[in-house]
């Protein structure tokens, strides 16, 4: 890894917005892990089923108000750690110094591939901290069918959630990572189009609380908000849903390059 890339890493990783990002996710584990996850006794309810960590970690129960915010606010937190960066960067023309160098495309591509990174860990990290502290109260025993706790029934390794449910959470951990990352990159071509970090930053949340409306107000039967659909509680239930989601991110990532390149 060149110099470049290891620049761009550390920026990312290291700056205000990365701590902010990382304190309100984790703000909002331990205010989970407060209100829902220590105030219960691991004992036998009443259909004899054990409780366990797949029931009460932050994605494995969808009835805590700590579940939905930060489902709702995902884009937000991928967004923080890098939505400054790169609109910086053109305000003081920064990349003239690796275009200069003639690093133009390897910087444009470094900044992509860091930005989406760096908006998955933003979300992920959360999540993990949140599984880790849950199964030091709970263990992880395979959930029960007669709990109800279990995702739609016809979502994506739906049968994987009793069988394996650990790699059912691995499964919907990595496609919340996909989805963090993707968008995260919304604030790369955003930043060409305002001076303001703060607007390139809640342009993903922008875009996301968008489709989240036109859920409530149209609910379509083909696809979802992926506030809904990227919470493990739920699951995808449709591959439109990440087909929709991938076109869009490749969309972005088009707009983003044509538009970097061109840019003088």
């Amino acid at each position: 890894m060149n110099s470049v890339w290891k620049n761009e890493f550390r920026r990312a990783f290291c700056n205000k917005g990365m701590l902010l990002s990382l304190a309100i996710g984790i703000g909002i584990v331990i205010w989970h892990q407060i209100t829902f996850v220590w105030p219960i006794s691991m004992i036998i309810d009443d259909f004899n089923c054990m409780e366990s960590l797949y029931y009460r970690w932050l994605g494995g129960n969808g009835y805590p108000i700590q579940n939905y915010v930060f489902f709702m606010i995902l884009p937000l937190l991928s967004a923080l750690p890098v939505g400054a960066i790169y609109c910086k960067d053109l305000k003081s023309q920064y990349y003239i110094h690796f275009y200069l160098r003639g690093q133009k495309r390897q910087y444009l591509l470094a900044r992509y591939v860091v930005t989406f990174v760096v908006g998955g860990f933003s979300v992920i990290i959360p999540l993990i901290i949140s599984i880790i502290l849950t199964a030091m109260k709970f263990p992880a025993i395979k959930p029960e069918l007669i709990m109800s706790y279990e995702p739609n029934i016809s979502a994506v390794g739906y049968s994987l959630f009793f069988s394996h449910p650990f790699l059912y959470v691995m499964l919907m951990l990595f496609i919340i990572f996909i989805f963090a990352g993707g968008f995260a990159t919304i604030v790369l071509p955003s930043s060409f189009y305002t001076q303001y970090a703060i607007v390139a930053s809640i342009t993903p949340f922008a875009l996301y609380y968008f489709l989240y409306s036109l859920d409530c107000i149209f609910l379509p039967v083909s696809w979802r908000a992926p506030n809904s659909f990227l919470n493990p509680a739920t699951g995808v239930c449709m591959a439109n849903e990440l087909i929709l989601g991938a076109i869009v991110f490749l969309i972005i990532g088009v707009i983003y390059f044509r538009k970097a390149i061109r840019y003088e």
